[in-house]
């Protein structure tokens, strides 16, 4: 487990490539957009800038925004 302080968007990637990480779990809610259904933001702005699998996690109780 890593503390980091600054953006996520940014650091997050950093680290995944400095410590050559192959499996990064983060916490997420949904915020806006479509993405932000799905994941959410800052971890659907990450995946974009990683080269390894990610595990997205909904806190307990999590309720979707999406109608199904």
């Amino acid at each position: 487990m890593h503390h980091l302080h600054g953006r996520a968007d940014d650091l997050i990637p950093k680290c995944v490539r400095e410590r050559d990480v192959d499996v990064l779990v983060m916490g997420t809610v949904a915020r806006t957009g479509i993405s932000g259904f799905v994941i959410g933001n800052t971890a659907e702005n990450v995946l974009q800038s990683i080269h390894c699998s990610l595990v997205a996690l909904k806190p307990q109780g999590f309720k979707t925004p999406i109608a199904s």
